[in-house]
């Protein structure tokens, strides 16, 4: 079987380990006291980091604050996006939208915004849904 280890972070940019601790990871899972019944050995695997960009437009109040507000807001919503772990998860956050990206720009404060999620090949997109080996970050945020 395959794991996806996430690191505990103070800054999420470091939550993939890097391959000492993976190896680390996977030796202590390989262990007969602890390995889970089924498979015959654990991989201890790094995610996949898909960025993603964000265009914003008709943003109001256009300041600096709300920009800052804005960027940080996307930052986070996008750092926290998960595969699911079980397929009936009542709140799953797998999934990378436009509409909730337009939401989070109203939750820091912006009466009106535009938004406009991209792959990280530069297409827009309305939505994606992470696989199970998948983890999103902000690439850029434009305001256009």
């Amino acid at each position: 079987g395959n794991i996806y280890p996430i690191a505990e972070a103070d800054d999420p940019a470091d939550r993939i380990p890097d391959a000492a601790l993976l190896a680390a990871v996977e030796a202590y899972l390989n262990e007969d006291a602890r390995r889970p019944l089924g498979p015959a050995t654990i991989a201890a695997l790094a995610f996949d980091e898909l960025e993603f960009d964000v265009d914003i437009a008709n943003i109001s109040p256009n300041t600096v604050a709300m920009k800052a507000a804005i960027q940080t807001a996307v930052e986070d919503y996008l750092y926290a996006r998960r595969p699911l772990l079980f397929d009936d998860d009542p709140s799953p956050i797998n999934m990378i939208t436009a509409a909730q990206l337009t939401k989070v720009c109203i939750d820091a404060g912006a009466e009106v915004a535009t938004v406009t999620l991209k792959n990280s090949g530069g297409s827009p997109i309305t939505s994606y849904t992470l696989e199970a080996y998948e983890l999103a970050k902000l690439r850029t945020l434009s305001w256009v």
